[in-house]
């Protein structure tokens, strides 16, 4: 059975690639207007011994305490100026771009360093994403369900290799947050939620160096819609 899935790197779109099931497509980086653009995704961990939207990990060999490996959840531009009080994403007036699909045919990649020391088992990743529909207030979050893999390197290079992956839907929440295009603050039509995967007992363990987490993710919102966006974060001015 031959599928077609189109993958897209946090900073630039993929290239689309018709193959078997389960096969990557090779990653490009195109810049957006010259931009640097990251989506909102958090690593949590729990180490023995000592972990964005993205990953929890486990020490081996300390007293257990949650650590947080790497967070790029810098997502409020507006605090309590949204509907009902709630924080608000705003997105750039540069680059006035919600978010980047996240379900049906696509996957998004982002790159991640741990830079603690000691080996980690990875407990959970979790991401940031909103369905554009109405809700009720507070939001109930429509998601239901993640798929995420950790690799050594970029999805789809020659020789990377995938070292552990999740199916399972550990929890999903509002973060409080709303997402709005440029110039707009009282909109609830996009709720951000926090969708996390949960690893614990996988075996994954790392150690300090960089690697790659891909995921899509599941849902349908209170208007029947199926299509899930992760935030962008603008990281850098254009000339």
């Amino acid at each position: 059975m031959n599928t077609r899935t189109t993958f897209k790197s946090l900073s630039g779109v993929g290239v689309v690639f018709a193959g078997t099931v389960g096969v990557i497509a090779r990653i490009t980086t195109l810049p957006v207007r010259s931009c640097s653009l990251k989506p909102f995704s958090d690593f949590l961990g729990t180490t023995i011994g000592m972990a964005t939207a993205v990953t929890l990990g486990t020490v081996i060999s300390l007293p257990a305490q949650a650590t947080t490996l790497f967070s790029q959840t810098n997502i409020v531009t507006n605090p309590g100026a949204g509907f009902n009080g709630s924080d608000v994403s705003q997105a750039s007036a540069t680059v006035n771009v919600a978010g980047q699909n996240a379900t049906g045919g696509f996957r998004l990649a982002q790159s991640f360093t741990i830079s603690n020391a000691g080996l980690w088992a990875i407990d959970t990743v979790s991401v940031m994403a909103y369905m554009t529909s109405t809700y009720g207030f507070p939001p109930t979050s429509p998601f239901t369900g993640i798929s995420v893999n950790i690799w050594d390197n970029a999805p789809g290079l020659a020789g990377s290799n995938i070292l552990g992956s999740s199916t399972t839907l550990l929890s999903t929440n509002w973060t409080g947050v709303y997402r709005t295009f440029n110039g707009v603050l009282n909109n609830a039509q996009r709720p951000v939620l926090n969708i996390a995967a949960n690893f614990s007992g996988s075996g994954l363990t790392l150690a300090p160096g960089t690697y790659w987490a891909d995921y899509q993710l599941t849902g349908l919102s209170p208007t029947g819609g199926t299509a899930g966006f992760t935030p962008f974060l603008l990281t850098s001015s254009p000339p």
